[in-house]
């Protein structure tokens, strides 16, 4: 949680764009971590750490938890903040869909270096017929996109990094 808790602080609070936006609140045993939506048409960022593992969320989306049994604590912190990088910036966007009005789907959409891909989708409850959507995409502008990605590394789940510079 600490190293969460370090790197949350310091990410934000070095860029300017996000220092009335974000937000870092101690529980028993928890961090939340949250970023406002930059723009109406945006959505908040944030997670719920807990000495086990992150919870990450963007909008109506929610992970599973992400935990440290494949990877370190490093890692992980390191890939949730690249997520993070990329859906604060035109990096990153969700698409929700609806059928008669409710919610169906939000799926989270990554920017490579060659085109969108799709990082995660949570399917909710389907009701009976035909889904013939109607979709929203959303996407925040806090920060400016890196694309085409020259010089950066993926994370391990194909995010780029977040780092002071950018």
């Amino acid at each position: 949680m600490h190293y969460f808790e370090d790197m949350a602080r310091s990410l934000c609070s070095a860029h300017e764009a996000l220092h009335a936006r974000w937000s870092l609140s101690r529980g028993d045993r928890r961090v939340d971590f949250a970023i406002a939506a930059s723009v109406p048409g945006g959505f908040e960022v944030g997670a719920t750490c807990e000495a086990w593992g992150i919870v990450p969320r963007a909008g109506q989306w929610e992970d599973c938890p992400w935990e440290p049994y494949q990877w370190s604590v490093e890692e992980m912190c390191d890939a949730y903040f690249g997520l993070v990088r990329a859906l604060i910036s035109a990096e990153g966007r969700l698409r929700a869909r609806y059928h008669d009005g409710r919610l169906r789907s939000v799926a989270i959409e990554i920017l490579g270096p060659d085109d969108w891909f799709l990082f995660d989708e949570a399917i909710l409850k389907r009701g009976p017929g035909p889904l013939l959507p109607h979709e929203v995409v959303l996407q925040n502008s806090h920060l400016p996109s890196r694309h085409p990605f020259a010089g950066l590394t993926p994370t391990v789940v194909r995010t780029y990094p977040w780092s002071h510079g950018g």
